[in-house]
Parts: structure tokens; C-alpha cells; sequence
């Protein structure tokens, strides 16, 4: 299965960029991996295991690159439910 949303900055006041999502069910984990773009700064791709459960989601997703600005990206990404249609995304960059 796969889904694509808008992107909301911290204040949800502007559009930040898209996340485009494809995972496959794989025995109580899902396995995606996708790509946020923001703006025309470039993409950053992830992958990981995401799991199914009824709980608030909370988990890390690993970065593994990107285009343009975010050529040489690595790190991981925090995902935080917030409610039970937002997520909070949290972008932890290595340097």
C-alpha cells in the first residue's frame, strides 16, 4: 500500500513539502520506505519498519539520503503520533 500528504511547518501555518510513502505488511511490522520533498531545497529518502499496532505510533525510521541540499543526508527520522490523523515528523540529521 502507499500514500502521499502535505507537509505543515510547527506553527501548521504553510506547507513545509510532501511525504510519499510505500510499505509492504510483513508479520506485525510493516517494511516502508518513501521520500519527503520540501520545497525546492530537494528530497530526503528513508526506510525502516513501522509497527502495527493500536497504540499511539512513536518510532525511527532511518534517513538514508537525499538530492540537492540533502546530497549527502544520513540520521533518522522521529515519527510521534500527535492524534489519530497527525503526525509529527522529526528530522534528526547527521552533520
Amino acid at each position: 500500500y502507499g500514500f502521499h500528504d502535505p507537509l505543515r511547518d510547527e506553527e501548521d501555518t504553510e506547507r513545509a513539502g510532501e511525504l510519499h510513502v510505500v510499505c509492504t505488511a510483513h508479520f506485525g511490522e510493516d517494511v516502508c520506505g518513501g521520500t519527503i520533498r520540501l520545497g525546492g531545497r530537494g528530497k530526503i529518502t528513508f526506510d525502516g519498519t513501522v509497527p502495527v499496532t493500536a497504540e499511539p505510533l512513536n518510532f525511527l525510521l532511518a534517513i538514508t539520503g537525499g538530492t540537492r541540499d540533502f546530497r549527502d543526508a544520513r540520521g533518522q527520522m522521529r515519527v510521534e503520533s500527535v492524534d489519530d490523523e497527525t503526525f509529527q515528523i522529526t528530522l534528526q540529521l547527521q552533520s
